[in-house]
């Protein structure tokens, strides 16, 4: 009895629940990347390049995109094809190494 637990158990963690779907595009785990600090940026889409805001540090994708929903309904955009934004993962080497959003 306990061999077949031991084996159903590896066949039901060893073997599938190893992918990420986050690793596709990126180098860290999707639970790494909800736990990471994050620069927030925020842009108006009225076609100038210059219109970057930076709205601060957050930590996890969760708390970047409801700060940068936060600043769009603060300038009444309810609609994200209005506005859009970046959440820039901080690591060691770099204020940007990774975008996500």
């Amino acid at each position: 009895m306990r061999a077949f637990i031991a084996i159903g158990s590896f066949m039901l963690f060893g073997s599938g629940c190893s992918q990420d779907s986050c690793k596709e595009y990126s180098r860290f785990t999707c639970e790494e990347l909800e736990h990471q600090s994050y620069n927030v940026y925020y842009y108006d889409r009225d076609g100038d390049a210059s219109n970057e805001v930076y709205l601060g540090s957050t930590i996890g994708l969760t708390q970047c995109a409801a700060l940068a929903w936060d600043a769009a309904a603060k300038k009444n955009k309810d609609r994200s094809d209005d506005w859009s934004y970046v959440c820039c993962l901080q690591t060691n080497d770099s204020s940007c190494a990774e975008k996500h959003r």
